[in-house]
């Protein structure tokens, strides 16, 4: 049996993200558990410490054409990019990897059409890949979507998985097409985890 002691999993924008694996559960300052950190116990019957963090888009640092922006009690990070402009806007984020192995990336994303569902993502030494963020399913509402291989929609293909190695690890969410909306992220190690 490994030690169990209290891990710092991300830090973005003065916040501190922590895990205990012990009890469970996870300290960001918002006095609750909730939605912070999910699972506990053994990942794909291996000796992996389950890794779940969400992410505010906002938290990020913000560069170039993206913008924060708010509509209720959403706020998000929204590519400015326009029709010939130059230069991709971003928004980064440092996560603190702590065991090597296969991560995935969900995103609560906002895709009215096809003109405004696909960001680049670089993560680590990954990338950039493009992120098509619909998964073909066109509304006004936030919803989840999993970052997968391609943007293929019949049948949706593989999660991308992106082979991290202990350590901060930046995350960069990057231009490319104007008008795509992301309000959170989530970085896991569980394959099957569907974002709430």
């Amino acid at each position: 049996m490994r030690a169990a002691l209290p891990l710092v999993l991300f830090t973005a924008a003065g916040c501190r993200f922590h895990f205990d694996p012990v009890a469970g559960d996870s300290i960001d300052g918002d006095a609750t558990t909730a939605g912070d950190v999910l699972g506990d116990g053994l990942v794909d019957g291996t000796n992996v410490t389950p890794f779940t963090i969400y992410i505010e888009a906002e938290s990020g640092l913000v560069a170039s054409l993206f913008q924060l922006q708010s509509t209720g009690p959403e706020t998000y990070a929204i590519d400015t990019n326009l029709a010939g402009e130059t230069g991709p806007g971003s928004v980064s984020f440092t996560v603190r990897i702590f065991e090597a192995g296969d991560y995935y990336l969900w995103a609560r994303v906002l895709t009215q059409d096809s003109t405004t569902d696909a960001f680049n993502v670089t993560f680590g030494s990954h990338g950039p890949f493009v992120y098509d963020t619909s998964e073909c399913m066109f509304s006004g509402l936030w919803h989840w979507t999993r970052m997968r291989v391609d943007g293929t929609c019949v049948p949706l293909s593989a999660p991308r998985a992106f082979a991290l190695q202990p350590g901060d690890t930046t995350l960069l969410v990057a231009s490319r097409e104007g008008g795509s909306r992301v309000d959170k992220l989530v970085v896991t190690n569980l394959v099957d985890l569907v974002p709430q």
